[in-house]
């Protein structure tokens, strides 16, 4: 008897160890918040003793077929991905960080949506259709994301916004209050 509670005890304490590792998954160990620049900037200022690096991109928020668009320019496009943030879904809904982006010109940008979109454009611009990708490893936000030249984005019309990126040493999940005054936020994943 005295056995078994022993064997049991080590397995407990096993599997509690166990679960505070990362081999059961990665953790969070930032946020992306989506809003306008005081509220990302609020947010941010708030919180500053616990982050430990912060980005902030423009991006336009838009429609296409009824559903909200977030327009960036190819330079945000190389930077999400270089971060990691930027993942192909796959059919079973496992998620794929971005390794490169596709190709962007001058004459095409690109759209990732989950249902794919013929013949897209955004206010003249060109947008091939380039499979389920999405922030992060959760669609937040926005239905669509489109990429298009850094030139080509200052002919797109839309409600600007910011996008905070911000990284902390631990999972930011618990210790980082208040993210709520933002249009909307999403814990993620930061490489780099």
């Amino acid at each position: 008897m005295k056995k078994l509670v022993g064997i049991g005890l080590a397995a407990a304490i096993s599997f509690g160890a166990l679960s505070g590792c990362s081999l059961l998954g990665e953790k969070a160990n930032g946020f992306v918040l989506y809003g306008t620049e005081d509220q990302v900037q609020q947010i941010t200022d708030k919180n500053k003793k616990e982050v430990k690096e912060k980005d902030f991109y423009k991006m336009k928020l838009t429609t296409l077929e009824d559903k909200k668009v977030l327009v960036m320019n190819k330079t945000t496009g190389e930077e999400l991905v270089k971060k990691e943030l930027l993942s192909k879904v796959d059919k079973k809904d496992d998620t794929t960080p971005l390794d490169k982006l596709p190709a962007v010109t001058a004459e095409q940008g690109v759209l990732f949506a989950k249902d794919k979109v013929e013949n897209a454009t955004i206010d003249g611009a060109k947008l091939k259709y380039e499979g389920n990708t999405i922030i992060g490893s959760g669609r937040a936000y926005a239905d669509m994301f489109a990429i298009v030249d850094d030139a080509t984005y200052g002919n797109v019309k839309g409600e600007e916004k910011s996008v905070g990126v911000l990284k902390f040493d631990k999972d930011p999940s618990k210790e980082f209050p208040g993210y709520n005054g933002v249009e909307a936020s999403q814990l993620v994943k930061i490489k780099k």
